[in-house]
C-alpha cells in the first residue's frame, strides 16, 4: 500500500515537471515566431533580406546619371494642358510619331553609349511630359533589356513638364515615394517640386535621393529669376534636414537641372554645396571640378555652363563606408552631341525655337559613380 502511494506521488510529480517543460517550450516558440512575423512584415526588411541573398561578398560600382531630356512629350493632345498643344502633329513643332520615336531611340543611345553599351543603374531625368513617354523608353528602345522600373509623380509645372527616375530593378527597390514643394515668400510655388525617393541597394544599404529641375533663366538673364532658385535651394535644403533628423548619416544624393552653376549663390550658398572637402561641409558638388576646368552641360552664347549638377553628403566620400563616391563627376560630352561653329560649342538639340533640329537634347547629361561593397 505504501508502495503504491508512493509511486502515485513520483508520477504525479513526472506530470508536473512535464507540464512546465511545455509551457516553457511553447513560450519560447512564442517568442521567436511573434519576432520573425515583424520582421517579415517590414517592407524595408523583406527588401533587404532578398537583395542579401541575391548579393556576393564583392564590391561593384553603382552608376548614377541625371539628364535633362528637353521636353519629351508625346504626340496626344493632353485636354487639361494647352501648353502641349505644339506638340502635337498638328501644332506648331508638327511634332508627330516619326519624331517621337526618334527621339527616343536618340535618348537610349546616349544612355547606352555614356556608359559602353551598359546601363546607368540609376536615372534622375527632367521635362518628361508625362509617365506614358518614359514607358515608351524603356519599352520600346534597346533599354528595354534593362529592366527599368520607374518613379514618376505629376508636378505642377505650367508647362505640363515632370521630373522622375528611372532604376534598375536589379540594384535598387524604392520604398518611399514624396514631393517636397518649393516656396516663394512661404507660399507654396505653382512650380516643378523636389521629387525624393528612399530606396534600398542591393547590398542592403539604403540610399536617398532628390531630383530637381529650378526655375529657368529664360532669355532675360539670371537676376530676375534668381531669387526663385535661392527659394528653391532653401526648399531643397529643409527637406534634406528633416531627413538628417531622422537618420544623420543618412546616404543622400542630390541631382537636377539647377539652372545654375556650382558657384552661384543658389547653389554654393543657400544650399551649401562646396566644391572643396572640408570637414563639417554640409554637401559636396562632384561637379565642381568639371566646373572649374570650363566644361559644361549647356551652352548660352557659345560658352559652356554648369547647369546640371550632382550632389552628396560628405559621409559619401568615406572610402571605408559600404556606399562611397568613386572621383568626381564627369559630363558626358558624346561625340555626336556637340558641334563647333566658329570655335563655339554648339549642342545637338531637338528644336530651336519651332525650327525641328532631329537632335538628342539641349543638355548634356552628367554622371556619378559610386562604389558598393557587400
Amino acid at each position: 500500500m505504501a508502495r503504491t502511494k508512493k509511486s502515485s506521488q513520483n508520477n504525479q510529480t513526472v506530470r508536473r515537471i512535464i507540464y512546465i517543460l511545455l509551457i516553457i517550450i511553447l513560450a519560447i516558440a512564442s517568442y521567436y515566431a511573434k519576432k520573425n512575423k515583424s520582421t517579415t512584415h517590414s517592407p524595408a526588411n523583406s527588401k533587404q533580406v532578398e537583395f542579401a541573398k541575391a548579393a556576393k561578398t564583392d564590391t561593384t560600382q553603382l552608376v548614377v546619371m541625371f539628364y535633362n531630356l528637353e521636353n519629351l512629350f508625346d504626340t496626344l493632345d493632353d485636354p487639361h494642358n494647352h501648353y502641349d498643344n505644339e506638340y502635337t502633329p498638328s501644332g506648331e513643332k508638327h511634332w508627330n510619331t516619326q519624331r517621337y520615336m526618334l527621339k527616343l531611340r536618340h535618348i537610349a543611345r546616349v544612355i547606352l553609349d555614356a556608359n559602353k553599351k551598359e546601363a546607368p543603374d540609376l536615372i534622375g531625368v527632367c521635362e518628361v511630359e508625362n509617365r506614358r513617354v518614359l514607358e515608351d523608353l524603356i519599352n520600346k528602345t534597346p533599354l528595354k533589356n534593362y529592366n527599368y522600373g520607374i518613379v514618376h509623380r505629376e508636378t505642377k509645372d505650367i508647362r505640363g513638364i515632370d521630373i522622375a527616375l528611372l532604376y534598375k530593378k536589379s540594384e535598387f527597390q524604392p520604398i518611399e515615394v514624396k514631393q517636397f514643394p518649393i516656396y516663394y515668400s512661404n507660399r507654396p510655388a505653382r512650380t516643378r517640386q523636389i521629387l525624393y525617393i528612399k530606396g534600398i541597394l542591393k547590398n542592403g544599404d539604403t540610399l536617398h535621393i532628390f531630383l530637381n529641375h529650378w526655375k529657368s533663366r529664360l532669355s532675360r538673364g539670371n537676376s530676375n529669376s534668381e531669387y526663385k532658385r535661392i527659394a528653391a535651394a532653401k526648399s531643397l535644403k529643409k527637406a534634406i534636414k528633416q531627413v538628417l533628423k531622422q537618420n544623420p548619416n543618412a546616404r543622400i544624393i542630390i541631382m537636377g537641372d539647377f539652372n545654375d552653376e556650382p558657384t552661384n549663390k543658389s547653389i554654393k550658398q543657400a544650399l551649401g554645396a562646396k566644391g572643396t572637402y572640408k570637414p563639417g561641409i554640409f554637401l559636396y558638388n562632384a561637379m565642381y571640378e568639371a566646373d572649374s576646368k570650363n566644361q559644361g552641360t549647356y551652352t548660352y552664347q557659345g560658352k559652356w555652363l554648369m547647369f546640371d549638377n550632382i550632389i552628396v553628403r560628405p559621409i559619401l566620400l568615406d572610402t571605408t563606408q559600404n556606399l562611397y563616391l568613386e572621383g568626381n563627376g564627369r559630363v558626358l560630352k558624346l561625340d555626336y552631341l556637340v558641334s563647333y561653329k566658329k570655335g563655339k560649342p554648339i549642342i545637338n538639340r531637338t528644336f530651336k525655337g519651332s525650327h525641328y533640329l532631329g537632335g538628342y537634347s539641349d543638355h548634356l547629361p552628367v554622371e556619378v559613380v559610386l562604389r558598393v561593397k557587400y
